[in-house]
């Protein structure tokens, strides 16, 4: 089923498929993505079927903001605040030392459909783009179904995303300094690692 990120009912209707441990597909700031409950069981394997994605590579999460992190989970220096302040919500993931997986990437994004979500749903949502692994990005709905192996619960249709958009900027923050593992739409300074 698909829903326009224009009808009143999406944000709920998308609430009750994490809920019931759905996978969802998304508009994002950056590019089209699928999301899933982190606490549902087998949520992540459907996120790894549906993308063919290696069950090597670790799903990142979203957080309703990084002040809300538990923070006996995980590390939130000040370089992670500091960066956290100027850059999020936005196109920027940070790797963090977590506490049960070693470590986790966790992002707060700047979209507003997103912004109404993850708040309301309050917990930690696995996080990935929508494309098939190792082909391109999807910049709308029909582009990320046709690429899917399977069928998602709900598809989120937030229209065209600009072409060129690019995914997140992904920063490790385990190491001192920290380092640039992707660079993706945001340009950190070095000042911040």
């Amino acid at each position: 089923m698909t829903i326009s990120i224009h009808d009143p009912a999406a944000v709920e209707q998308a609430l009750g498929v994490l809920r019931a441990g759905g996978v969802l597909l998304v508009p994002t700031e950056t590019l089209y993505g699928l999301i899933a409950d982190a606490s549902a069981p087998g949520a992540a394997e459907k996120i790894y079927r549906l993308k063919h994605r290696p069950a090597v590579k670790r799903l990142g999460f979203f957080a309703p903001s990084f002040e809300t992190l538990d923070r006996d989970r995980f590390t939130l220096d000040e370089r992670a605040l500091a960066l956290a302040r100027k850059f999020s919500p936005g196109p920027l993931t940070l790797i963090l030392a977590d506490r049960e997986l070693g470590t986790a990437g966790i992002r707060v994004s700047a979209h507003p459909f997103l912004n109404e979500l993850l708040p309301r749903f309050g917990k930690l949502i696995y996080q990935t783009s929508a494309n098939h692994s190792g082909m391109p990005d999807a910049h709308n709905v029909d582009e990320a179904l046709a690429m899917l192996d399977g069928d998602v619960d709900l598809a989120v249709d937030g229209g065209q995303l600009a072409p060129g958009a690019q995914g997140s900027t992904i920063v490790d923050l385990t190491t001192t300094p920290g380092k640039i593992v992707r660079q993706g739409a945001l340009t950190i300074p070095e000042a911040y690692l």
